[in-house]
């Protein structure tokens, strides 16, 4: 009997050895909270964290609970459900969860990742905003394997708040959000990606006037659930990648953290889309933050040999809405999320996609008591590509991504807004990568425009622009924000019928002194990766315009792509001899091959190099005239284009350098007008915009009577000008302010 002491004592020590030797090597160990109960079945109280809230504030309780269960995320182990009666007599089911306390270690510091040291044991608790005024009743009940428990019921009072509700698709004009107060939410803001727990990034947004956020919450970095790798020594103790168990075992730190960000996002009037996976995490056997660290994987423990399983099989579906109600549960109360997000960029749709996309959608507005919005998303024009999903009833709103100009952003967003009659939102843009130096785009043209293009476009917002850590916060351009902040609580975007401008309802005439002749820009805008394009010949028309730019893709495909291999040609009229210029941003073994009229005038091999972002221009010479330029990729694998740009190929006189986007209804208008120049492709190359003076905008469609028109200033977002102009014959003549980037107007009908 006494050898089983002695033999406890050697185990330890030879236990304490081994640990340090693995952390000599580098090796980190798992936190993990205690997870594995087996007391009998008792629930001895239920705290509430006040008697009296705010409509739409949190009412939190917290259990006293013991139960029997091996996983307490898995409600058919245990589960803990709360019924609320509202004064009205309204009931609502809530599920309540597991949660670990924790600190900041040496003090809470918005401006790093904060290490958490655990603040007790693990409890349960229950959140709720209650939407009535009043006084609310509730019981909660926990059930585990071995039967069912009830606490006593509780009350509260509830008084008025100014919150103004959930987030909701506005139904008088279902292309906008609004808050249940029927205020309309028009959503300025950016992305955080994994950046999201360190709160300065947020906190300059509010400061900027900003209202939105969209967080890669739990995914790519910062997954609630994972797999742990002991080859993560970066991460040192309190550190929440030391917090990963594997399927089914949900990050505490994480959701945690996610608690602390939502206060704190709440507190600054930020509303949150909650990105729930990355497409990429299905993908690479090999990478620890795709298929390679998931935990869905044989390799990892799971059960799944590869990531295309996901989608059908039926332990990985039911683990995701086991994930999804644990989600629900812990922030599901909370006003300011604004919505989830399944995905963060999948490929195109396939029959398993949607469907799986039809099913969650479905059952996570079954559990959500508040039935927050639902979206996804698709990388490049997948999205376009994606009908069948966006077709979904539950899911609420579209998304693009887009990192090309602004008029790529107008024409994306068209296509969108045809595709569906639900909002759309250019989740992700603001123009190119800003490069190693810095010194793409230094000062945010293409951002700013990007803003300014969706918003007028008809998108349900502002883009939320990337690239805060290589541009927006070294360059402090977040007065961006601020001044399209001031400028939109300006537009009644849920009161009038606000529909994008058609291209035939309003002319601009600009006077042009010196040279004509202006470069033109090409975005594709046709199918991206995995699929031949449709059309393999286009025309670029004297102002710029390409007929069918829907059916030029981004990608030429080499030879050992023959099934989606195309080698599109581009009528082309030069008015005077200019340049043709290809921007190639990504090849892997590509050969870029020119041809003019049919004759080769460009081979370049410097390309056939493993998958590389080169970021490079190729130019050829182009004579006055017709002519036919034909790419090709003479490569194995492919190349990715940026843009083609035309120089001296736009004559101004004809074809202006002012565009207008815009939105009307009967009775008004909002209006920016933007210099064609005004846009870094063309800047890069040394084409500066020449200030345009004495233009005219005929704007039709609108109600006869006099209108007030607001010139604004779109960098300093102020007015700089009022005046009253009469319409007549539903056509009303504005003089546009001289301009060399761009300027804002909005016009209405006076009383």
């Amino acid at each position: 009997m006494h050898l089983i002491p002695a033999l406890l004592t050697i185990l330890a020590c030879l236990l304490s050895v081994l640990t340090r030797a693995a952390s000599a090597q580098g090796a980190a160990t798992p936190e993990l909270p205690t997870l594995k109960s087996d007391s009998p079945l008792a629930l001895r109280s239920v705290t509430p964290n006040a008697l009296s809230v705010g409509r739409l504030e949190k009412l939190e309780l917290t259990l006293d609970l013991s139960a029997t269960y091996d996983n307490p995320f898995d409600p058919e182990q245990t589960q803990v459900r709360c019924l609320f009666t509202a004064p009205s007599g309204r009931t609502v089911p809530v599920d309540g969860f597991l949660y670990q306390p924790y600190q900041v270690r040496d003090g809470d510091d918005d401006t790093k990742t904060p290490l958490l040291d655990p603040a007790g044991e693990p409890c349960w608790k229950v959140r709720f905003a209650p939407t009535e005024v009043g006084r609310y009743s509730y019981r909660v009940t926990v059930r585990d394997r071995s039967g069912e428990v009830q606490a006593d019921p509780g009350t509260f009072e509830v008084v008025e708040s100014e919150r103004p509700g959930f987030i909701r698709v506005n139904q008088p004009n279902p292309r906008y959000f609004a808050f249940d107060s029927s205020a309309p939410f028009f959503p300025i803001g950016q992305n955080l990606q994994n950046d999201w727990p360190v709160y300065r990034h947020s906190k300059l947004l509010a400061d900027a006037g900003c209202n939105a956020v969209r967080a890669w919450t739990f995914c790519h970095w910062t997954w609630l659930e994972w797999t742990f790798r002991p080859d993560t020594s970066w991460a040192g103790p309190g550190h929440f990648m030391r917090s990963y168990g594997g399927a089914g075992v949900y990050n505490q730190r994480i959701a945690w953290i996610t608690d602390r960000q939502l206060e704190k996002w709440t507190r600054d009037g930020l509303f949150a889309m909650l990105c729930l996976g990355n497409g990429s995490e299905l993908g690479d056997p090999d990478r620890y933050d795709s298929w390679g660290g998931h935990p869905y994987s044989v390799a990892n423990g799971g059960w799944l040999k590869d990531g295309s399983k996901f989608w059908t099989d039926e332990r990985a579906r039911k683990l995701y809405k086991q994930r999804l109600r644990y989600l629900v549960a812990r922030y599901g109360y909370s006003p300011n999320v604004w919505a989830w997000e399944f995905w963060n960029e999948l490929g195109r749709e396939a029959d398993e996609t949607v469907a799986w996309h039809a099913e969650m959608a479905q059952y996570l507005k079954e559990i959500d008591p508040n039935r927050h919005l639902v979206t996804t998303s698709h990388w490049g024009t997948n999205a376009e590509s994606s009908p069948r999903t966006w077709a979904v009833p539950e899911i609420d709103f579209t998304q693009t991504h887009n990192y090309a100009g602004a008029e790529s952003i107008r024409h994306r967003t068209a296509r969108m807004l045809a595709l569906s009659p639900k909002p759309h939102v250019v989740g992700e843009g603001g123009g190119p990568a800003a490069g190693k130096d810095g010194s793409v785009d230094p000062d945010g043209i293409d951002f700013h425009n990007s803003l300014w293009a969706a918003a007028l476009s008809g998108a349900a917002g502002t883009t939320l622009p990337w690239w805060w850590r290589e541009r927006l916060e070294p360059k402090n351009l977040f007065w961006h924000y601020a001044a399209f902040a001031r400028f939109a609580k300006t537009v009644p975007w849920t009161e009038e019928k606000l529909e994008p401008l058609p291209a035939d309802a309003v002319h601009v005439s600009v006077s042009v002194e010196g040279d004509l002749l202006r470069p033109v820009l090409v975005d594709p805008q046709g199918p991206d990766w995995g699929s031949r394009a449709p059309r393999d010949r286009f025309t670029v028309e004297p102002d710029g315009t390409v007929p069918h730019l829907d059916d030029f893709g981004p990608v030429l495909y080499g030879t050992g792509r023959a099934a989606w291999r195309t080698t599109p040609t581009l009528a082309v009229t030069y008015p005077a001899a200019g340049r043709f210029l290809i921007r190639v941003s990504e090849t892997a073994h590509g050969v870029l091959e020119i041809d003019l009229d049919g004759k080769p005038v460009l081979r370049d091999d410097t390309l056939n190099v493993p998958r590389a972002t080169v970021d490079r221009d190729f130019a050829v010479d182009v004579p006055a005239g017709q002519h036919a330029v034909t790419l090709r990729n003479a490569g194995s694998d492919w190349l990715r284009i940026g843009h083609v740009l035309l120089t001296n190929y736009r004559d101004a006189s004809k074809h202006p350098d002012v565009d207008v986007y815009g939105l009307r209804s009967g009775r008004m208008a909002v209006l920016w007008f933007l210099h064609r120049l005004n846009e870094w492709a063309y800047r890069a190359l040394g084409f500066m915009p020449s200030p345009a003076g004495d233009a005219t905008a005929t704007l039709t469609g609108l109600a006869d009577g006099r209108y007030e028109v607001e010139w604004w200033d779109t960098y300093k977002g102020a007015v700089t000008a009022t005046e009253s102009k009469p319409c007549r014959g539903s056509t009303l003549v504005l003089t546009v302010p001289p301009m060399a980037t761009d300027v804002a107007c909005v016009v209405h009908l006076g009383p």
